[in-house]
């Protein structure tokens, strides 16, 4: 006995044997709908009745209304604890996405702010670093700064002196 299926969300009720019925709810309803369907694994033999000779069964026969009654009712209660199983295994998987998804939110706000703090860093250690390069005459000065990442280790400078040397800082 399936339910939803050969939908993706098909799931296992239950598995009927010998002398097993199936179908009274369908027989119940005044509309003739179905909760579940079936499918065999095996050729079966089986039989079919129409509501109106239920209906005459059940008053020749009151104590099939009573099995009938009782099996409904265990079913009944296997599936609900089935659905509870079930809804409880989702919460489960959706309980943990979420603690997943509170962790990744967590290491990419703390990723952002290394990076708007290595951005920061960046225009700093740039700030340092001098703005225009000394012309001396007969020398042709050249500096490039270029981190690996957002900022390095590496600074320069230049000292001028009183008597026109300079003094080049690495």
């Amino acid at each position: 006995i399936l339910n939803a299926l050969g939908t993706p969300e098909e799931r296992l009720l239950a598995v009927l044997g010998a002398g097993d019925f199936l179908g009274e709810m369908g027989l119940f309803d005044p509309e003739g709908l179905r909760s579940a369907s079936a499918r065999t694994r095996s050729p079966v033999e089986w039989a079919e009745i129409t509501p109106q000779t239920f209906e005459d069964l059940l008053h020749r026969q009151p104590a099939i209304t009573f099995r009938l009654l009782r099996e409904m009712n265990l079913r009944w209660r296997r599936s609900e604890a089935d659905t509870i199983r079930d809804l409880q295994l989702k919460n489960q998987a959706l309980s943990q996405a979420y603690q997943e998804l509170q962790q990744a939110q967590a290491e990419l706000i703390e990723k952002q702010k290394l990076e708007h703090e290595l951005e920061i860093a960046h225009v700093i250690q740039a700030s340092l670093l001098p703005k225009d390069i000394p012309q001396l005459a007969g020398w042709q000065l050249a500096a490039h700064w270029q981190p690996a990442r957002a900022v390095s280790g590496d600074f320069y400078d230049f000292l001028l002196y009183p008597d026109g040397r300079l003094g080049v800082l690495i």
